[in-house]
């Protein structure tokens, strides 16, 4: 058989590409054509190469309209799964927002009952902490030698405390009054958990569905909101 003039190392490469199943995702996705004497020495060297390579190039513009317009690859179908996907992210978010909704609630039991009261020891001890905070500034915070905590010993309060729940409550307290909200170090103190109860349920949602999927991370988000 009469092999037509042809560079091996042309031929070889697209032999490869064409029957690999990554490459040829990347062909279609580029719409890449390949030279018009490899198709040649391609139809020498496989009779059956003409009918394989016609459909594979009607494979390659289905796959590369599905890649580059997934909405646009099936006409007959299209259109019922993207309403049924469209349905299914509205009802997602309205399941998370009421999520949210829940886990602020909840935290606001004894808010409703009580009014706005700071509970138990560490609470207290934050919010003296917090309001020393907004008053004195960052600087006398660090070295603030707080002779009430420890009694009679004593405490550094910046050496020792974990400074994260203190420097969010008063980053909030002076971002509300700098939009002249006016409130008190007490009430940012109080809603500060509920607020964040809601945001750490959906950041649970959105590390779970990314790790198993939207169920699953709507379930993660309940427990944590209710349970937690």
């Amino acid at each position: 058989m009469k092999i037509p003039s042809v560079a091996a190392p042309e031929l070889a490469i697209f032999y490869f590409l064409s029957f690999c199943p990554v490459t040829r995702c990347q062909l279609a996705a580029t719409n890449y054509k390949p030279p018009h004497c490899v198709l040649k020495g391609m139809h020498h060297l496989f009779p059956r190469f003409s009918a394989f390579s016609s459909k594979a190039l009607g494979l390659a513009q289905v796959e590369r309209q599905r890649l580059l317009w997934p909405s646009m690859a099936d006409p007959e179908t299209s259109g019922p799964s993207t309403l049924r996907n469209a349905f299914g992210n509205v009802l997602s978010f309205l399941i998370l927002l009421l999520i949210g909704v829940i886990a602020f609630s909840i935290r606001l039991f004894s808010v409703i009952k009580y009014e706005s009261v700071i509970h138990e020891f560490d609470p207290y001890f934050n919010y003296r902490v917090t309001q020393f905070l907004t008053k004195n500034g960052i600087y006398d915070f660090w070295n603030w030698f707080d002779d009430r905590t420890w009694y009679p010993l004593g405490r550094v309060i910046g050496g020792t405390v974990y400074p994260g729940l203190t420097l969010t409550a008063g980053t909030l307290w002076w971002l509300l009054n700098s939009l002249n909200i006016p409130l008190s170090v007490e009430t940012v103190c109080v809603f500060t958990a509920p607020v964040f109860s809601a945001f750490a349920s959906w950041a649970t949602y959105l590390l779970t569905k990314e790790v198993k999927g939207t169920g699953a991370g709507l379930t993660a988000a309940a427990l944590l909101a209710m349970v937690i």
